[in-house]
């Protein structure tokens, strides 16, 4: 048997010693023995895979012990977290996290965890897949969100078209029938060319 530290660390220098001689001392009192370190460090492979875990994962051997100071070393999510753990437990190897007291040992279910993995990962794909659905269907709703096609907005112009039509004729400006009707230029010139009342 063999038992071996794993420290990934972010950045600070004290958060690496804070592994270090946390790892040392949890070995010391459980008689595991002498800790080989395996360090981790940030920034982690681009496609977000730790290259040294996953190493431990295909070389350690049946018995080995795996020593780490919290959960959220192993991964970056729970499914991630579950999924090293689950491949540890089906090759023999033995993991403490020593901050909560976690054993995954010989008296842990490997099985219960590789089932829990496995409905883990079908919860996290239906929520994955309702928030595409949910986020598709909002999409598709936003575009049938406001006026109707071909359909005329009210306008407080409305009923007075003969009356504009007839200033029109008469030659009166834009800014004048604008000034007289109380409205904007702007809504005035928009009223006349969505109802059509010059050519």
């Amino acid at each position: 048997m063999k038992t071996y530290g794993y420290i990934h660390t972010t950045s600070a220098k004290y958060d690496l010693d804070h592994q270090y001689w946390g790892l040392r001392a949890f070995a010391s009192n459980n008689s595991l023995g002498e800790v080989t370190f395996c360090h981790e460090p940030d920034p982690v492979q681009p496609n977000g895979e730790k290259q040294i875990l996953s190493g431990m994962v295909a070389s350690l051997q049946r018995g080995d012990v795996v020593i780490v100071t919290e959960f959220f070393r192993l991964g970056d999510s729970t499914m991630e977290i579950l999924d090293v753990l689950s491949k540890f437990a089906v090759h023999g190897i033995r993991v403490y996290v020593t901050n909560c007291g976690f054993r995954l040992d010989d008296n842990f279910n490997a099985q219960a965890l590789a089932a829990a993995v496995a409905l883990v990962n079908q919860v996290e794909k239906d929520l994955r897949s309702n928030r595409q659905t949910t986020t598709e269907q909002k999409a598709e709703e936003s575009k049938t969100i406001g006026r109707p096609a071909g359909r005329l907005g009210k306008s407080k112009l409305d009923g007075r078209e003969n009356e504009i039509t007839a200033l029109l004729t008469d030659g009166m400006s834009l800014s004048a029938i604008a000034l007289t009707l109380d409205v904007s230029r702007p809504a005035l010139t928009n009223f006349i060319r969505s109802r059509h009342l010059s050519d």
